[in-house]
């Protein structure tokens, strides 16, 4: 199941709700269904892959831009595999430590399918292998499984459960992520922290000197670092403290003055 965005849900015009997000989780029996004649190893890589594409809807509706979250998780990018994006979602805190602990293992697991074993045995690594069928139990006693029997059938069963409970726990994880923001720019920050001033009975006068900031970018770090200022308030530093000349590079970049209104006749 593909998204036509990160935003929008399989007509393209609305926004995924909640409920949208959870048709990426197929029924027991619809999964079953998908996965009857492959063989195991198509069964390691198609739920792998699947999981992974999960990871990379998490990540996308982190980022703020559409068109850079598409770009961020093409192969050969930093979130174009399995690995980068678990490593992704676990650095950020998109994931719980456990479910990051099952990824890892389920990582293991796709790995040795993907890839030849040097003994000899090819391909046929799979629920038979003895490493393997460890990684499995381990996954399935992380999410709270009894310990199964030891054969391929079962183990095979087993892991297809197991890859549907982190399937779920992963759409519940996107389904709480916080929308992402685009990030204030220097004077929106400043103009929130001499904001809180206003009902302080304070008048601020800011003046800057002819050609002494040589951008808009400058005159805006300034002021936040005003507003820094007007926050020692907070920890007992005086009107008369605070009245000073801030500098930008070796010039008075700002010349502050600080009235109190309840002090004036």
């Amino acid at each position: 199941m593909k998204e036509t965005s990160r935003n929008q849900n399989n007509t393209g015009t609305q926004p995924a709700s909640k409920a949208d997000m959870l048709k990426w989780l197929p029924t027991n029996e619809e999964m079953n269904a998908l996965l009857e004649k492959e063989s195991d190893r198509g069964v390691i890589l198609i739920l792998a892959a699947y999981i992974e594409e999960i990871l990379g809807l998490i990540i996308s509706d982190a980022c703020v831009s559409p068109t850079n979250a598409v770009t961020l998780l093409r192969h050969g990018e930093p979130a174009g595999t399995f690995g980068a994006r678990l490593l992704i979602a676990e650095a950020f805190g998109f994931i719980q430590d456990a479910e990051a602990t099952g990824l890892k293992k389920l990582q293991k697991i796709r790995n040795k399918a993907a890839h030849f074993e040097r003994n000899g045995r090819g391909f046929d690594v799979l629920f038979d292998s003895a490493s393997t069928v460890d990684h499995v139990v381990a996954l399935a006693d992380l999410f709270g499984y009894e310990k199964p029997q030891r054969e391929p059938v079962i183990l095979r069963k087993l892991f297809i459960d197991v890859i549907q409970t982190l399937a779920f726990s992963l759409l519940i994880r996107r389904m709480n992520m916080q929308p992402a923001q685009p990030a204030k720019t220097i004077s929106e920050l400043a103009n929130e922290l001499l904001e809180e001033y206003n009902d302080k009975n304070l008048n601020i006068k800011a003046k800057f000197p002819d050609n002494t900031l040589h951008s808009e970018l400058a005159s805006a770090n300034v002021l936040y670092v005003l507003g820094l200022a007007l926050q020692d308030m907070r920890h007992g530093k005086s009107i008369e403290d605070i009245q000073n000349t801030l500098s930008y590079g070796n010039k008075p970049a700002i010349t502050i003055q600080l009235t109190n209104t309840d002090a004036q006749p």
